[in-house]
This record gives C-alpha cells, structure tokens and sequence, in this order.
C-alpha cells in the first residue's frame, strides 16, 4: 500500500476539495434544511456505529452475511442508476435509488466500526478515518439530493441550477 504520509495527504486533499464543494452549496441551501441534514446523519452514524459495536462485544465472529449483503445492495444499487439514467427517470425511481445508497453507506458503517474494533484493519488512523469519512459524506450527500429535489419541485424550478450538483449520481 501507500505509506502513511501518502494516504494523509490524499485525505487532506480529499477533505479540503470537499470542503469547496459543500461551501459553495450552502450558500443556496437554507440553514434550517442544513442543520436537518447534519443531524439526521449525526443519528444515522451514531447509530449504526453502535450496532456494529454490539455485533462486536457479542464476539459475533462470522460476518460475512453483512459482507455479502453489502455487497448484493451495491448492485443492484448500481442496476438502478443505471435504469433509472437510461429508462425511468421518474422522482420516484431517484428516491429508491438514494435510499438503497443510504442504507448500503449505514450497513458499511457497521462493517467499518466491526473491523475497526475486532483491529482487523490497518493500525494507522487514516484508513479507519478515510472510510468513516466516505460512508458520512456518502449519506450526506444524498441527503442533500432528496432536499434538493424536493425544492426544485415545490419552487416549481423546471431547471435546477447548476450548483445542484447532488441531484443527479
């Protein structure tokens, strides 16, 4: 693999362009729909981290069902952008597809703490934090799609800006 340096500067990078990118949403973003979105993924973290905690304090050895699911959702997550880019692109086939994401970034959350605390991951703090880092950011941005879309459609906007950035994968 890279060497440490390597990897924390990457995430460095990463974090910083991320940083650009949701600063320049939030200014046409309302506060409320912000906050909302932080608290709802705050929720979603912190419970999911917990349940992966418990699978680990009950010394659950064999994991590979969560693998394997996680594994089966990410395709036919794919199968549906796919379709829903291609075929429907109806609101209601975009709503299945963000919420599939969202619960195959919350089931990584329980795989990633479940290895975190059985050590079965590298003992450096980038890996661990890089995968936090993206099933978070992964959550959130789809949270901020759903929030989007949905304005787009009550203000009655035929055609979204071009800082929506999150509204279509």
């Amino acid at each position: 693999g890279l060497p440490f340096i390597i990897r924390f500067v990457l995430l460095f990078v990463f974090s910083y362009i991320n940083g650009l990118v949701l600063s320049g949403i939030m200014k046409h973003v309302p506060k409320e729909e912000i906050k909302s979105i932080i608290q709802q993924t705050i929720v979603m973290f912190v419970a999911m981290f917990m349940v992966g905690w418990y699978i680990n304090h009950r010394r659950i050895e064999n994991v590979s069902g969560l693998h394997y699911a996680i594994l089966s959702l990410t395709f036919v997550s794919i199968g549906l952008s796919l379709y829903g880019f291609f075929v429907d692109t109806s609101k209601k086939m975009r709503k299945i597809t963000r919420s599939l994401i969202i619960v195959i970034s919350s089931l990584y959350i329980i795989y990633d703490t479940y290895h975190n605390f059985n050590n079965e991951l590298p003992k450096d703090v980038v890996t661990s934090t890089m995968n936090y880092y993206l099933d978070v950011y992964n959550i959130m941005s789809i949270l901020f799609s759903g929030h989007q879309s949905e304005n787009s459609i009550n203000s009655g906007d035929a055609n979204p800006t071009a800082m929506n950035v999150f509204d279509e994968f």
